[in-house]
């Protein structure tokens, strides 16, 4: 129980947290509901992710989208329309992650990792994908950018 408590004092300090609530931004006029060709991004989501508190992974994800492909699509598309992230989507799990080789009674032997629902992620990933092709198609990606961009790597600013 005390390697319990030395964990948590360790990795949660008891500095209090602002609570920060930006309400509901309003959507920019040009957003397009996501279509049918964008939320074929669920095929390609990774089986093996962990899902969040919900319990839904992203097996479940794609059986829900089978069967119903529209279902997924409305949530996404009132989410996009209202200019809300739910609050429900940013609800992490903190899981506890032994780093091999390190001693087991030291706290900083463990990484935290925070499990969010897989409808966060798939929401993040349809966002990512529009704001990818809108930074493409206005031409508005630097040159000189080599983190977050496709085909492309931190080790090509190397060379």
């Amino acid at each position: 129980m005390e390697l319990v408590q030395n964990i948590l004092k360790t990795l949660y300090p008891d500095t209090p947290l602002e609570a920060t609530s930006a309400g509901p931004s309003p959507p920019a006029q040009n957003d397009r509901p996501f279509s049918r060709r964008e939320i074929r991004i669920i095929k390609h989501l990774n089986k093996t992710k962990a899902p969040g508190f919900d319990g839904l992974d992203n097996i479940i994800l794609q059986q829900i989208h089978q069967a119903s492909p529209e279902l997924l699509l409305l949530i996404f598309n009132r989410c996009l329309g209202f200019g809300v992230f739910p609050s429900t989507f940013k609800i992490g799990v903190i899981v506890l992650s032994y780093k091999d080789g390190k001693d087991q009674k030291d706290p900083k032997s463990y990484r935290p990792i925070s499990l969010l629902p897989s409808l966060c992620k798939l929401l993040e990933k349809l966002m990512t994908q529009r704001l990818t092709f809108h930074m493409k198609t206005t031409n508005q990606q630097n040159s000189n950018q080599y983190g977050f961009k496709e085909d492309v790597s931190i080790d090509h600013a190397l060379d």
